[in-house]
């Protein structure tokens, strides 16, 4: 099986850690990039 590319939008929380995690080490994943976003709080407390 051929690998597929992916690009994973995340806010990289703890489901999003687990996510990451799998992406990371699975056989058929090429991980492209990541895009950090905020979740479950708005973007002006996720900001510095």
């Amino acid at each position: 099986m051929t690998k597929k590319n992916i690009l994973l939008f995340s806010d990289v929380g703890i489901d999003d850690s687990i996510a990451l995690m799998y992406a990371l080490h699975h056989p058929n994943i090429e991980l492209v990039g990541i895009v950090a976003e905020y979740g479950n709080v708005s973007q002006k407390d996720t900001v510095p």
